[in-house]
């Protein structure tokens, strides 16, 4: 089959109670943290599956049969992929190696802690990679909710602390280092707490969103009975 150049990988967890969105779930309790995860999920699905001419592939943890279950079964025909490596830099890293064995020639990786991206956000973020060596979406917490490589470089994947407010600095500070071109994206902010998804509202309400909206009613319900 004709292979598109485009490869979006999206890195989300199983949604089980107690294990997902943890800062959310001490807010709102573990049973509502994991379904408004598990929505999440089908909303960047949802946003990366519009994006255009690019293949898109699920990689997952943890590396279970109930894992792959799980998502195959909602998501059907996508490619589904584990996550590999001891820490999140290898498992970016290995993901991206992955997408370029397979013969892809601009790839990025979101989460899932972004569901209010937009579609326009991933297409620029491709049509960057055509003038520059990485982009990089920007997150307000000093980190980065998408990062988009044409060729792979280790050196912005080791030997980083991760889940700090100075991933995205020194993420591009290294890039500087290697003299690589970057591009940045608009600032977006991830959804970790209670307020953060009370502010994806005003979004959702543009959007007109099926999934935000879903999003949305679920957090009215929980607001409503806390």
């Amino acid at each position: 089959s004709l292979r598109l150049d485009r490869l979006l990988i999206i890195f989300a967890k199983l949604p089980e109670p107690g294990r997902v969105k943890t800062r959310l779930a001490a807010a709102i309790g573990v049973d509502n943290a994991c379904e408004i995860y598990r929505l999440f999920i089908d909303a960047t699905v949802e946003r990366s599956t519009d994006a255009e001419d690019t293949d898109v592939r699920l990689c997952v943890t943890p590396d279970t049969v109930a894992t792959k279950d799980y998502f195959k079964r909602r998501y059907g025909a996508m490619d589904i992929h584990f996550q590999r490596g001891p820490d999140l830099g290898a498992r970016m890293f290995n993901a991206l190696a992955g997408g370029f064995h397979d013969g892809y020639k601009h790839i990025c990786i979101i989460g899932t802690d972004v569901p209010h991206l937009r579609v326009e956000t991933i297409n620029e973020s491709f049509n960057n990679l055509g003038k520059a060596d990485i982009v990089i979406g920007p997150c307000n917490d000093g980190g980065y909710y998408l990062i988009g490589q044409s060729r792979p470089v280790p050196e912005l994947f080791s030997n980083m602390e991760w889940s700090t407010d100075r991933v995205l600095r020194e993420t591009i500070s290294r890039a500087r280092t290697l003299g690589l071109k970057i591009e940045e994206t608009e600032y977006m902010s991830d959804i970790d707490n209670f307020d953060d998804l009370l502010s994806v509202r005003e979004i959702a309400d543009d959007a007109g969103d099926d999934c935000l909206a879903r999003i949305n009613r679920l957090t009215d319900a929980i607001k409503d009975g806390s």
